[in-house]
């Protein structure tokens, strides 16, 4: 691995803006669905009997889907954020050792 640093550096800030991204990704995505449902209902009110019950229990299972996507993207935003919380009290109390030792 010539010219890798084989060191682990952690910037906080890159850490946080990952999770921002993610949320912000994830915000994207569902304003993306919703204007394309926007676009379709457009077309599907016109719809009547099976096919616009077949469309609307389809479309509230896809809803359901993007829904969940974007709780789980959140849920790993936050594992992230939290998991820099962390790292930062572990370099905190390390960095602690060393200024007692002296």
């Amino acid at each position: 691995m010539s010219g890798a640093d084989p060191n682990t550096k952690v910037r906080y800030e890159s850490v946080q803006e990952m999770a921002n991204r993610i949320r912000t990704v994830s915000r994207n995505i569902i304003k993306d669905l919703e204007e394309m449902d926007a676009a379709l209902k457009v077309v599907t009110d016109t719809w009547d009997g099976d096919a616009h019950a077949g469309y609307v229990s389809l479309q509230k299972q896809y809803k359901g889907k993007a829904d969940h996507m974007k709780d789980r993207l959140e849920h790993v935003a936050k594992i992230i954020e939290n998991g820099k919380d962390s790292y930062r009290s572990t370099d905190v109390k390390a960095s602690r050792l060393f200024t007692e030792a002296y």
